[in-house]
């Protein structure tokens, strides 16, 4: 059996680069899973609500590989286009207080059916109970040898998640397999997993109890790590948000060969002499009132009652009488009580994983390893790891979709690409379109890989006589990136199929080393130009210095579209013609070409 494009692993991000890769025109894609049911992660996620992603999402919440990676991959899909994705897959999600958004059905459940019937709507093959063993290169793509034969194809996206919750079908074979093509395997641990405590402890008598705290990892001698937030105590240890993200700091330091130790402020943003004078203060306003009474009024009263215990101070005795050595040892334990953790729950329990294939191993633009061609990864099985909080779903997302763009960029077995730039000084007026046969003979002596995208040049001016001579289908995806000028602005002109549309538009993308804009693209007046040119413009004054990203899905009736950024003055300072990569080899392309440039 052969296709296009398999898809190893259908969780999260394989489900995802499968759809994405779809609709940017990919042919035949197949997702295969080792599960009777794909997606169970999906509807265990965020206590079956499945927490999709986060309201603010940066590089800083993740851990791994280089940060100034994932902040590459993170800008291919940002949490606004998130959004957008679902809501037309019919799951339109809301914010909590905490930025965590979930679907506003809370339920989980509908956000894999929405994608797998994605999937079922663009002929996406899938293949569920058919376990991957064996991936091999061979000459035209690569030979999977599954539980269920052998298939051939093209490219291949290992998408199989890292280890935690095995239940669900995250093994680690996919980590088995990325090593076989010689990808480095950062050490994993577990990440966003419960920790034990030495028993017997104080947790015991405080199962069930939530509160506010910030807890301290030391290690190899100086303070690793605080984190601040909701702590559950549980009858093994502790939990909840602070814990589950300090999980992954711990383990990784134990494996690093340190011995780590955890401490919690129980009143967080309270040092030790900030509390010593509160309690100073106090006592001599109220000095009958008991300790314990004053104590349940800033933790809950079951961990007040418990912690005197485990510091061994009479929670009796009146502030009068409260010592100067008890009034430090409480201050002391207030503010850096010692957690003594012996584990981690494991994966059974770990939301996430730490470690996995080294992220500088594979492109961030596409995803695709630097190790083997054809060979895309994607999601959790990459050395990235977020916190609590949709930062991992929002992870799989984004990195599904930059490598549904390089998938999509390798789908043609030769792609043509040229780019002119014109000075500054080109008359728009008197310009004459360039001839594709012509360019060809610029592309023969270039180096272009497959699948890099086709583009050909001409200039067009609404009013001019010169118009391209070709007549091409409909483009499925263009992704062009430029630095703008001084007071720039984009000009574009769309040909379409039925004469004017003066409801065309499409959106391009706005970046710096921080943040992301998408800006709509309309035309710019209602009447079209000759043969049908509809002209559009967006002013980009006042984004000078700043990366131009374009991002072209076409309407349906759109046949061709210009892109040109120009200076105030008039002069074209680039251009563009988008047409479709050509299925084909080069000579073919030629051909191609010759036959259509009259």
């Amino acid at each position: 059996m052969s296709t296009e494009i398999v898809i190893v692993g259908a969780g999260a991000a394989g489900l995802a680069t499968a759809i994405f890769a779809r609709r940017l025109g990919c042919r035949t894609v197949r997702v295969v899973d080792g599960a009777a049911r794909p997606g169970a992660k999906i509807l265990v996620s965020g206590g079956s609500r499945c927490n999709v992603t986060n309201a603010v999402v940066t590089e800083r919440d993740y851990w791994g590989g280089r940060r100034t990676i994932i902040r590459r991959v993170l800008a291919r899909l940002p949490v606004a286009e998130t959004i957008a994705f679902f809501h037309e897959l019919g799951v339109p999600l809301k914010e909590e207080p905490t930025a965590k958004l979930f679907p506003r059905s809370d339920r989980s459940r509908d956000v894999l059916d929405a994608l797998l019937g994605a999937l079922s709507s663009l002929d996406v093959a899938l293949s569920p109970s058919t376990r991957v063993h064996r991936i091999e290169p061979v000459n035209d793509g690569f030979e999977l040898d599954t539980s269920r034969g052998s298939l051939h194809a093209s490219t291949v996206v290992l998408a199989t998640g890292g280890l935690s919750l095995p239940k669900t079908g995250s093994d680690g074979g996919g980590l088995l397999i990325a090593r076989a093509f010689g990808h480095t395997i950062v050490p994993t641990t577990p990440a966003l997993a419960p920790m034990v405590l030495e028993a017997p402890g104080i947790h015991e008598r405080l199962s069930g109890v939530a509160q506010e705290v910030e807890l301290a990892l030391r290690s190899n001698g100086r303070t690793a790590e605080r984190i601040q937030g909701p702590m559950l105590w549980t009858h093994f240890g502790i939990s909840g948000p602070a814990a589950l993200d300090m999980s992954r700091h711990w383990l990784r330091a134990r494996l690093e060969g340190h011995q780590p130790s955890l401490r919690a402020n129980l009143r967080p943003g309270h040092t030790f002499e900030s509390i010593e004078t509160a309690w100073t203060r106090l006592s001599s306003q109220h000095p009958r009132l008991a300790l314990q009474n004053a104590l349940a009024e800033l933790l809950p009263a079951s961990a007040a009652a418990a912690l005197l215990d485990a510091l061994g101070i009479d929670g009796a005795v009146r502030l009068a009488q409260f010592s100067r050595e008890q009034r430090r040892a409480l201050s002391h334990g207030l503010t850096a009580f010692p957690l003594p953790v012996r584990d981690s729950r494991g994966y059974n329990y770990a939301e996430a994983t730490a470690g996995g294939v080294a992220l500088d191993e594979v492109d961030p633009a596409t995803m695709e390893s630097r190790k083997q061609p054809g060979l895309f990864l994607v999601g959790e099985m990459l050395d990235v790891d977020g916190r609590l909080g949709g930062f991992n779903f929002q992870w799989a997302w984004s990195s599904a979709r930059a490598a549904a763009e390089g998938l999509a960029r390798r789908a043609s077995a030769v792609a043509l690409a040229v780019a002119i730039l014109f000075a500054a000084a080109c008359n728009r007026n008197t310009s004459a379109p360039v001839r594709v046969i012509d360019l060809l003979e610029r592309v023969d002596q270039a180096e272009l890989r497959p699948g890099e995208g086709a583009f050909t040049v001409v200039q067009h001016r609404c009013g001019d006589d010169s118009r391209p001579s070709l007549s091409v289908p409909p483009v499925s995806r263009v992704t062009w990136q430029t630095t703008l000028p001084e007071r720039g602005r984009l000009v574009t002109a769309a040909a379409l199929t039925g004469g004017a549309d003066a409801s065309a538009s499409f959106r391009i993308g706005i970046s710096d080393d921080r943040t992301y804009e998408a800006l709509l693209v309309r035309p710019v007046a209602a009447a079209a130009c000759g043969d049908g040119w509809v002209p559009m413009e967006v002013d980009l004054s006042g984004y000078a210095g700043r990366k131009l990203s374009l991002f072209y899905q076409p309407w349906k009736t759109a046949w061709r579209v210009i892109f040109s950024v120009t200076q105030d003055a008039g002069a074209p300072a680039q251009a563009f013609w988008a047409m479709p990569a050509i299925d084909a080899d080069r000579k073919s392309a030629r051909a191609f070409f010759e036959k259509r440039r009259n």
